[in-house]
């Protein structure tokens, strides 16, 4: 009987490793999916502003994936090879490059952003005017307001297991 028991405590503790390092391969893949998103993110719209910005302004009226790509914009590791298509870390992840207010600043559309990096990656960029979370659009300058409060409710109202997030950038 004893030995059974012996037996048992053994399984017992190589099982429970066993979940153990299982959870924590998922928290670092989880922790760097939304960290290569974010370092992704910043590259491209510092990126972007460096060829469409001239002095203080920019024209970005003709910006597309199309034209961010050629223009070197994206980094190697989001492109496809059709020339049009950006892909993000999560599966069936895209993001859609265009213009907004007539021109005077451009926006990244993150779609497929798992649900559980939502909150994560929205908030993880600094030099942005505002982002858009699942429909909901959020001011980032706006001093004295919950902000990440109001992420995560916009996060949470995701329908599926997966968000939208976008960046907005203005002149």
């Amino acid at each position: 009987m004893d030995r059974i028991i012996s037996q048992f405590i053994v399984a017992a503790a190589v099982l429970f490793a066993l979940v153990g390092v299982l959870w924590g391969g998922w928290e670092v893949e989880h922790k760097s999916t939304a960290g290569q998103a974010a370092s992704d993110q910043g590259q491209i719209s510092q990126n972007i502003q460096t060829l469409y910005k001239i002095g203080t302004a920019g024209n970005y009226s003709n910006i597309s994936n199309a034209t961010a790509i050629n223009g070197g914009a994206i980094p190697q590791s989001m492109l496809n090879g059709d020339g049009s298509t950006i892909v993000g870390p999560w599966p069936n992840s895209r993001v859609t490059i265009s213009s907004i207010d007539s021109g005077t600043g451009f926006q990244s559309a993150w779609t497929g952003v798992a649900a559980k990096d939502c909150a994560t990656f929205a908030r993880s960029q600094t030099a942005v005017g505002g982002v858009e979370v699942n429909g909901t659009t959020i001011s980032l300058t706006d001093v004295g307001t919950d902000l990440s409060s109001q992420i995560s409710n916009a996060c949470a109202a995701a329908t599926s297991s997966t968000a939208t997030v976008t960046f907005l950038y203005t002149d």
